[in-house]
């Protein structure tokens, strides 16, 4: 429901990959630490490309940022 309200509003939103880590209770420590590798490297990939995606629309969000504010003027 928030995806289609920010798509309303002209947001940009990173539709995919969701991520799900299954067996999530066996492959965290008490601490929150990763202690599965695999999981990690999962992670990891996961959140190298929600910074790629960050990096390459973080111009765009400032443009309508601005388109909506002239449009308001």
């Amino acid at each position: 429901e928030l995806r289609r309200v920010l798509h309303c509003l002209d947001a940009a939103v990173l539709q995919k990959p969701e991520v799900f880590v299954g067996h999530a209770g066996s492959k965290f420590a008490a601490s929150g630490i990763c202690t599965d590798e695999a999981t990690r490297r999962y992670l990891t990939e996961q959140m190298m490309s929600l910074a790629i995606w960050t990096h390459a629309h973080s111009n765009d969000s400032e443009v309508g940022v601005r388109r909506n504010t002239q449009a308001g003027a």
